[in-house]
């Protein structure tokens, strides 16, 4: 009976107005601290004190959303079912533990709301996705081009036909043009090169069809379609005389 008083008075306590406006101001915080750490020198103070915040910061929310999920974690047996809140809270929390554990490792996550995206941003995880979103942009790209369902849904299943696939590129290609690359692709491996992930100040960049003239890096990561994983570089070794 304690537990439950407990839970009953944390479930106020985290949904009262000021809370709520006291975790916008927070995240309005981390935004900022965001987009300075892009712009400051890595190895100045200001640099150091920004990365400390947001260190502070994710503790916060690790906290906040471990008293979120306690109140709300009795919620399934009774009579209105977890909301989408409280899913993400869950969410959230593993994936900011996951991160504050092992910083380096991928995390990908999903959310019921987008709503709570930033927490995760700032914490480091790399991928979000957001069901219902992905739904209506679906939904949307399907009422404007018929059809285009079919071709996404190949895209995306493992089990037959044509997939997504990223690879490193090869140390020969340092400097080529994007269209040079998408070339030798298509006429070497029946392969079509959409995108170029570049990492720039320690964060992802997706160059989704760059201009043909776009110089690759090395570093850079190539997003191709194609039936099988590419080989490039048994192919490049095959040709060298």
């Amino acid at each position: 009976m304690p537990n439950k008083t407990l839970q009953a008075r944390l479930d106020r306590f985290i949904h009262t107005p000021q809370t709520e406006l006291a975790l916008i101001l927070l995240i309005l915080l981390s935004v900022i601290l965001v987009i300075a750490e892009v712009t400051l020198d890595s190895q100045g103070q200001a640099y150091k004190l920004v990365y400390l915040t947001q260190e502070l910061l994710t503790g916060i929310f690790i906290i906040e959303l471990t008293i979120r999920y306690f109140a709300a974690k009795n919620k399934r047996h009774a009579t209105h079912p977890r909301s989408d809140q409280d899913r993400d809270a869950r969410t959230v929390l593993a994936a900011l533990t996951i991160e504050k554990l092992h910083p380096g490792i991928y995390t990908c996550a999903q959310l019921l709301d987008g709503k709570n995206n930033v927490q995760l941003r700032v914490a480091g995880v790399e991928d979000v996705i957001v069901a219902d979103e992905l739904a209506s942009h679906l939904m949307a790209t399907s009422v404007r081009n018929w059809g285009s369902v079919d071709v996404l849904a190949e895209l995306l299943t493992v089990q037959m036909g044509n997939q997504i696939y990223k690879i490193p590129l090869p140390q020969q290609w340092n400097g080529i043009s994007f269209w040079n690359a998408a070339q030798w692709l298509k006429e070497e491996l029946e392969s079509i090169l959409v995108a170029v992930e570049r990492q720039t100040q320690r964060h992802r960049e997706t160059l989704v069809n760059p201009p043909k003239n776009e110089q690759l890096l090395l570093g850079d990561r190539l997003v191709v379609i194609a039936r099988h994983q590419p080989q490039i570089e048994k192919i490049l070794q095959s040709k060298k005389p």
